[in-house]
């Protein structure tokens, strides 16, 4: 709080983060008034879109990305058409693990 003030005071500029609307990191400004923005060091390495401002507003975490399809789902589909496409059938043990996949929608 007091580098702050006396940032602020002294005419020095300091290094924040730019926050866009869904708390995600897009990069950083420097500015002459600091006050309730998130101040990072000149540094800050972190690449835009990437990271996302914690719950607590203390620091950048990762985002997480989630696959729009599932692995087993992508497996067992590849599977299926690379058998339909050479005309082969599956093992035993491949068609039912495909079943079995398909049943529970992994």
């Amino acid at each position: 709080m007091a580098k702050r003030k006396a940032a602020a005071r002294s005419g020095d500029t300091e290094w924040v983060a730019i926050i866009d609307s869904d708390g995600l990191y897009q990069g950083k400004e420097q500015v002459a008034n600091a006050t309730s923005r998130f101040i990072v060091p000149a540094d800050c390495d972190l690449k835009p879109g990437q990271y996302r401002l914690s719950d607590c507003k203390t620091k950048f975490v990762p985002v997480r990305h989630t696959l729009a399809v599932k692995p087993d789902m992508a497996i067992a589909d590849a599977l299926q058409s690379l058998a339909d496409a050479a005309g082969i059938s599956l093992p035993a043990s491949t068609a039912k693990w495909i079943a079995a996949i398909r049943k529970k929608g992994a």
